[in-house]
Parts: structure tokens; C-alpha cells; sequence
């Protein structure tokens, strides 16, 4: 993750040893819990708010289409069209560079009390 703090930030994967952005284009929550899966977090869900997370526009952009289940624990498990760059006219700016919000859920515990005395 850059651009942004240690939980949400731009999505950047290396392929082949470049660098790049990953295109939202079917970025969904199972993607994004799977990427944060990657980095140690439980969970994921994508982060709309990137007009100030755009990489710059020498960094190449990655369409790999995507498509994960929900279980995977990193993107390399997902089933995925391949590291296409610039495929298609609707990844072609950073405008579409894919955002994360990562985080940690637990489960709440119940402590049950008593105040209640025996005769």
C-alpha cells in the first residue's frame, strides 16, 4: 500500500519486477480482503475516496480482471485474466488506480456476572 497510511492507501503489485498500480475495474471486497489478507490484516474493503492516492503517470496500470472468492489469502490466489497493462480504454488513467482499507476485526467477548447471593 502506498500513498496513504498503514491502513488504507493505492494498491501497487510487482510483475516481472516493475512496479504498478492495479486497475478497480472488478476490485470489489474479496479483492481488497484478499490484498489486505497479504499484509497481515483480516479484512478488506475497497477505498473510494483515491483522487489523492493516484500514482504518477509513468507508473504502469496493471488490468488483471480479478476475480476472487472471498477466502483467498493474498491476490496471487485468486483466479485473475492475466497482468494485462493498459488493456482496455477504461483502465487507461490513474483515475482508476484500486484504493484499500485494511483492518483487523475480532470477535467480542461475553463475561456473564452475578451479583446474586445464596441464603
Amino acid at each position: 500500500m502506498t500513498g496513504g497510511t498503514s491502513y488504507y492507501g493505492r494498491v501497487e503489485m510487482a510483475v516481472d519486477g516493475l512496479w504498478g498500480t492495479i486497475c478497480k475495474r472488478f476490485w470489489d471486497d474479496p479483492e481488497a480482503t484478499a490484498f489486505c489478507r497479504s499484509l497481515g490484516f483480516n479484512t478488506g474493503f475497497p477505498y473510494h475516496k483515491n483522487i489523492d492516492l493516484r500514482a504518477d503517470d509513468h507508473v504502469p496500470i496493471y488490468e488483471p480482471n480479478m476475480h476472487c472468492k472471498g477466502k483467498e489469502d493474498s491476490l496471487l490466489d485468486c483466479p485473475h485474466e492475466g497482468w494485462k497493462r493498459n488493456f482496455s480504454s477504461t483502465c487507461e488513467s490513474h483515475d482508476m488506480d484500486a484504493t484499500v482499507h485494511c483492518y483487523n476485526t475480532s470477535r467480542g467477548q461475553v463475561h456473564v456476572t452475578s451479583d446474586l447471593k445464596s441464603d
